[in-house]
């Protein structure tokens, strides 16, 4: 849930009072849909061998995938315009930055791993600061965000289980070399999570495009 500041509590509460909407929401950074389609072919190589080890990940929908910067949660519709004067506010000064996804690894170590993953490389020193300067902002806010260093990356499967374990680190070194392509962060991407039963769907609610002076 998130705890808002005494600017933006009033209308929260009066929100609250009136029975108003929350919905679940965090910024990200979106990839486009070519790099999402060599992401699914990955996945679908991936989910050949891994079906032969015992194990039996959660697999992220290959057309929701994402680089998530802020989680938020729980948010009152009347909070959203004051993320997105915040996202406006750490992406206006931002240049665009290039990345790469390349090889497939386990989060967060290879010995108690929870999600099946795939890194980030280019410029992570720009991305990590453009989400430390968001995440202040949002936290001067009221907004409670995650405070555990960020360390990028894209879950292709969530493990619920050690089950398999050796024979998933086997598949996944046999593609710790793998690519999948270049991005060209030019946005922050605010996003609503619907959760369903085949799992969660992400709609986009708003950009804030980089270097945007209105």
């Amino acid at each position: 849930m998130v705890e808002l500041s005494e600017e933006v509590q009033p209308e929260a509460s009066i929100a609250a009072a009136k029975g108003q909407e929350n919905w679940r929401v965090f910024v990200a950074i979106a990839f486009p849909d070519e790099v999402k389609e060599r992401c699914g072919a990955l996945v679908a190589r991936l989910k050949t061998g891994i079906q032969f080890t015992g194990a039996h990940p959660t697999w992220v929908k290959t057309q929701s995938l994402h680089l998530t910067l802020a989680f938020l949660g729980r948010t009152p519709l009347t909070a959203l315009p004051a993320v997105e004067r915040i996202m406006d506010s750490a992406a206006i000064s931002q240049k665009a930055i290039s990345l790469s996804l390349r090889g497939v690894g386990l989060f967060p170590t290879p010995k108690n791993p929870r999600v099946i993953s795939l890194h980030l490389h280019g410029d992570l020193v720009r991305l990590e600061r453009l989400q430390d300067e968001l995440s202040k902002q949002l936290r001067e806010s009221g907004f409670a965000v995650d405070d555990r260093p960020f360390r990028p990356h894209v879950t292709l499967a969530r493990l619920k289980s050690m089950r398999g374990l050796p024979g998933v680190r086997d598949i996944v070194q046999t593609h710790s070399e793998a690519r999948v392509g270049e991005v060209r962060v030019d946005r922050l991407t605010l996003y609503r999570s619907h959760l369903l039963p085949d799992g969660a769907e992400y709609e986009v609610i708003y950009e804030a495009p980089f270097g945007r002076r209105d």
